[in-house]
């Protein structure tokens, strides 16, 4: 699109092509832009190295956290497979989801919800 009919580069148009990729980088935030608060790198503002491993211990506690990733995964692991686990035995009572043959394959369908009166 940023050539023309001779196959040279159109300025208007490249440029234009980068605004778009620019903004669309910066949306996605695989772009930061320094000084801006709005557009700018959140890494930049955590702690690391000494700073971090003196904090570690107060933060983690504050927040109700094990000190290390292992453990934390591990319970998130733990409630993530009682909620599956939940989920599966409950499906066949479960009157507002039933899978269908669509195409060929199984699909799921969700009944629609009840209209609340406010």
């Amino acid at each position: 699109m940023v050539l023309n009919s001779q196959g040279e580069l159109d300025p208007r148009a490249y440029t234009f092509c980068v605004l778009e990729g620019l903004r669309h980088a910066l949306r996605r935030r695989d772009l930061f832009v320094s000084p801006s608060l709005r557009w700018g790198d959140p890494r930049a503002k955590l702690l690391q190295g000494d700073a971090w491993v003196a904090a570690r211990s107060t933060v983690c506690r504050t927040l109700n956290l094990q000190p290390t990733p292992q453990q934390e995964l591990s319970a998130l692991g733990l409630q993530l497979d009682e909620a599956y686990c939940r989920t599966a035995d409950n499906l066949p009572t479960n009157a507002a989801l039933r899978i269908e043959q669509v195409e060929g394959r199984d699909t799921i369908v969700l009944s629609g919800l009840d209209k609340d009166v406010e």
